[in-house]
């Protein structure tokens, strides 16, 4: 229950006026220091004469799933792993803020091309990321001000591939950035506290577009898979699949 608590405890009220400030639409925002424009304004646009599969690349989900630390980075392999299937991808990019948590510097399994090649354009953004399977994954510093400036640029170097923004937690910095995505998914474990839940998916209405719970509880041999970027096991699967509906073909 403590995700939950710690969830509901976020975010101060001063980021709002902020965002309230500056609309998300303008399309040239003022870049004040401490400003992080919204991710929309970082996406390069499409060239004139763009044919279909640039657009169709261009318009990839945004998908942020908020979920305990210790399970946050394998429930966002999850989501973009299926993100990935529902749009035929190549490869899918994690991009995950989990203070304390470290990722292993190698992937527990081959990297396809097109992850090998994402996590090339990261490292050169000056990114921590890895590649495993068919997903790209970057790790945000601790602190939320540069995790969400980090977190904007990752986005905007995604070069057209299903994004998940994975938060161990709400802070007031990514309110930027959860305003941007297409679906924001509260994954918790199934003896949560229903109205505790509730409260917490009524806490993000005034940010998120489309907000959603959804009950996951991945066991070890789950987490050993989902590392290899490679598979989504049934039992996580079942829990996640239906929660993003209408985001892909």
């Amino acid at each position: 229950m403590k995700f939950l608590r710690d969830f509901l405890l976020e975010p101060a009220p001063a980021p709002r006026r902020t965002r309230a400030a500056t609309p998300p639409p303008a399309p040239a925002p003022h870049r004040d220091a401490g400003f992080e424009p919204p991710v929309a304004a970082l996406m390069p646009a499409a060239p004139a004469g763009a044919d279909s599969g640039v657009a169709a690349a261009a318009a990839a989900p945004e998908v942020a799933v908020l979920a305990p630390p210790g399970r946050v980075a394998v429930l966002g392999a999850a989501t973009a792993l299926l993100l990935a299937r529902r749009r035929r991808a190549a490869t899918g990019l994690v991009v995950v803020w989990a203070p304390g948590l470290a990722l292993p510097s190698a992937g527990s399994a081959p990297a396809s091309r097109a992850a090998r090649r994402l996590v090339a354009v990261l490292d050169g953004r000056g990114l921590e990321a890895r590649a495993a399977g068919r997903l790209a994954t970057v790790v945000l510093p601790d602190d939320p001000v540069h995790a969400a400036a980090a977190g904007a640029r990752a986005v905007a170097a995604s070069q057209g591939s299903p994004v998940v923004l994975a938060l161990g937690g709400r802070a007031a910095p990514f309110d930027s950035l959860l305003s941007a995505q297409d679906r924001v998914l509260v994954v918790v474990p199934a003896d949560a506290d229903p109205p505790l839940t509730e409260l917490a998916l009524g806490g993000l209405r005034d940010v998120a577009r489309d907000a959603r719970v959804c009950t996951a509880t991945p066991t070890a041999a789950a987490r050993a898979l989902l590392a290899t970027g490679l598979a989504v096991p049934a039992s996580v699967r079942h829990c996640v699949w239906p929660a993003l509906d209408g985001l892909g073909p």
